[in-house]
């Protein structure tokens, strides 16, 4: 899956790796999507929409979008638990919400008090969530059971070509 969000008709175009082909283009018809990532457990897809305020979900079994979900703050990053979470990243007010791929709802907006551009990532043990800020250069530590924050790590995040960098757990 390539993102082509400054086409004409924004949208997904659908590679097959196999024969080297472009297989389809799904047209999103919205703005501004970003990092798209798919949930292993549902193979559903997550597109955040920066410019509409929205993530955009994808079945990609049939390659068909079956929700839209409204989520403020530019979002533009997901990561999910293994307890069935996407865990959405927003640069313009520093927020990381918490959708159900179930009920594909949001159930939590974590406030973080971190600004600027960066993303979200969860551990791999999916205790924690963390979300990067590149203009109050900090990490943002989230728990994902409480989903309250634990705690910041100041730390130089820097940006390239306007984009802060990916948090990563080991």
């Amino acid at each position: 899956y390539i993102t082509v969000q400054w086409a004409e008709v924004p949208g997904i175009v659908v590679y097959d790796t196999k024969t080297g082909r472009v297989v389809k283009k799904i047209d999103i018809l919205l703005e501004g999507g970003r990092q798209l990532a798919i949930d292993p457990r549902t193979e559903k897809m997550y597109y955040p929409m920066y410019d509409d305020d929205r993530v955009v979900v994808i079945d990609t079994r049939n390659d068909r979008v079956i929700n839209i979900i409204p989520v403020k703050g530019k979002p533009v990053s997901v990561d999910f638990t293994q307890n069935g979470e996407a865990w959405i990243h927003s640069d313009a007010d520093g927020s990381v919400s918490v959708i159900d791929t179930k009920s594909d709802e949001v159930v939590k907006r974590i406030e973080t008090g971190g600004k600027g551009q960066g993303r979200t990532a969860v551990s791999p043990d999916a205790r924690y969530a963390a979300s990067s800020r590149s203009e109050t250069n900090d990490v943002i530590l989230i728990d994902t059971r409480t989903k309250q924050v634990i705690g910041k790590v100041p730390i130089q995040v820097g940006s390239r070509y306007g984009y802060a960098l990916d948090p990563i757990f080991e």
